[in-house]
């Protein structure tokens, strides 16, 4: 039957229950046999029916009826299930068992962010998401790594919203989610991502490894390492006009960090680089230049210390 030990109401009884316990330390352990599906392979039906295997022992009929529901395929059928987690996150005597469900919840929201997309549903879901993530964060609670590799992939793969409102409430949860995970491990799944077929996905991971590198020490090493900054000089010279733009970015924050324009070249993959990409970086150096009134782009460095790429 349904629900596991400590299963049962909130303090009102209204609540759907979690289990106090459900062996996590166990599944954490076990992760690396058992990879969730990555992008581009989104979870499905397989996926739905293990991720309900694994969790009916540790949770009450209710939750499960509201989390696995007959018809699914598109995002609204998962509104149910978004409501029931939502009502266990708002209640304070969950708290803790929301921490030894996560890696579960991590893995049925990808399941949710997979399906047909429903706008009232999606605004939902994501609503979900950022406070769930935000509760993580004022709690200092830093996700495990599985709980890093099943959910935050996902979040920079479906980044690209058609619609505007959408990505911009995405780029929030993405800052939710980079506070409670080590930025260096962020960087490497926001490098992987620059792989999406969907190219407004492409963008926002440039937009977030600008972010990362600003938010680099001034004099420390970057986090951005030389195989994330050879797939963003990969992309210098990229036809689609914002993918180059963020790429752009990516360099000049890159190069405000080392002060020196030959090293950043070297950095984004040197010699194979195209003349193109060399000639825009170099660009758009001297139009920062110009603006701020600054100098060394020709490959100088400034006097004081700055961060060194890998």
């Amino acid at each position: 039957p349904a629900g596991g030990e400590d299963a049962g109401g909130g303090a009102d009884g209204a609540t759907p229950s979690l289990a106090r316990q459900t062996g996590k330390p166990r599944r954490m352990a076990q992760y690396g046999r058992n990879e969730w599906r990555r992008p581009p392979e989104d979870p499905g039906v397989q996926e739905n029916e293990e991720l309900r295997g694994e969790w009916i022992k540790f949770i009450n009929a209710d939750m499960l009826k509201a989390l696995f529901p007959v018809r699914v395929g598109s995002m609204e059928c998962g509104e149910a299930g978004v409501a029931a987690l939502s009502a266990v996150l708002a209640d304070a005597s969950y708290a803790d068992a929301v921490l030894e469900h996560l890696d579960l919840v991590c893995k049925w929201i990808t399941l949710r962010l997979c399906e047909r997309e429903h706008s009232r549903a999606l605004a939902g879901l994501l609503g979900f998401i950022e406070a769930l993530l935000a509760r993580l964060r004022d709690r200092g609670y830093v996700l495990e790594d599985a709980e890093q590799r099943i959910l935050v992939p996902w979040l920079l793969e479906k980044s690209g919203f058609a619609k505007e409102r959408f990505r911009r409430q995405m780029r929030g949860i993405l800052e939710l989610a980079f506070a409670v995970m080590p930025s260096a491990n962020y960087a490497v799944m926001a490098t992987e991502a620059l792989q999406s077929r969907n190219g407004r996905s492409r963008i926002v991971c440039l937009e977030e490894m600008r972010r990362i590198t600003e938010l680099d020490s001034p004099s420390g090493p970057l986090t951005l390492k030389k195989a994330a900054a050879r797939q963003v000089g990969r992309l210098l010279d990229a036809r689609e006009t914002e993918v180059r733009q963020g790429a752009l970015a990516v360099a000049a924050a890159i190069f405000a960090k080392v002060g020196d324009a030959n090293k950043v070249l070297r950095f984004l993959g040197g010699d194979a680089l195209s003349e193109t990409s060399k000639g825009l970086f170099l660009e758009k150096i001297r139009r920062i230049e110009a603006l701020t009134g600054g100098g060394g782009g020709g490959g100088t460095s400034s006097p004081a210390k700055k961060a060194s790429p890998e």
